[in-house]
């Protein structure tokens, strides 16, 4: 993960670095978190480049870009579950 500097060799590690990636398109798309998934997918400038072509999604806006828009479908299912188990 170019944005970090842990090392993502390792399980923890990896699995940190991801964390911390994540965090950091949350932070750069106000918090919502279909477009912090799709810049995770398509990558930060795919999301704030198509900002004003994207595609209206329940939780936000993603790019125009069938797989990006799958993407971020099937991990908002899984991120809606898991979401409500807590609730």
């Amino acid at each position: 993960i170019r944005d970090s500097d842990i090392d993502a060799r390792t399980g923890y590690a990896a699995a940190s670095a991801a964390v911390a990636y994540i965090a950091a398109r949350l932070n750069e798309n106000s918090g919502m978190a279909s477009s912090a998934v799709a810049a995770y997918n398509a990558g930060p400038a795919a999301v704030a480049i198509n900002n004003s072509q994207s595609v209206l999604y329940r939780f936000g806006d993603v790019p125009a870009n069938p797989e990006t828009v799958r993407y971020v479908q099937r991990i908002m299912v899984v991120y809606t579950r898991l979401n409500n188990l807590l609730v």
